[in-house]
């Protein structure tokens, strides 16, 4: 925020940043087939096999909100979503990553006033 044009004041504000991350257990299902076809599509009573795969994964979704203190107002969504193949060796520095690279996309501080409309 600070390389933004931002400064912090910890004791008057006017933005508050709320994060949230999520983690959900997901199921990939894909299916294959292969048998008889006729002009018209699968031909009936024809030889055909199905191969359905399935996988687990985690989706890992981290979510930014830039509030308007004093009018409690959101000003500004950053959302980055991920598939999460296997554990971070270290999640703080997983999410501060994430985070950063979500925060390059907020607005460059403007010198009339603070970002202005919903969301982006």
């Amino acid at each position: 925020m600070i390389k933004k044009g931002y400064t912090e004041d910890n004791n008057d504000p006017d933005l508050m940043i709320n994060v949230v991350s999520l983690l959900k257990d997901k199921k990939s299902i894909s299916a294959s087939y292969n048998g008889m076809y006729g002009p018209y599509g699968f031909w009936p009573g024809g030889n055909g096999n199905a191969t359905i795969r399935t996988s687990d994964y985690k989706d890992g979704s981290i979510m930014v909100h830039v509030v308007d203190v004093n009018t409690n107002r959101l000003l500004w969504e950053g959302i980055g979503n991920a598939e999460m193949t296997k554990q971070p060796k270290n999640i703080d520095e997983a999410i501060n990553s994430a985070v950063a690279k979500i925060m390059n996309k907020f607005p460059q501080r403007s010198t009339n006033a603070l970002p202005q409309g919903g969301t982006e």
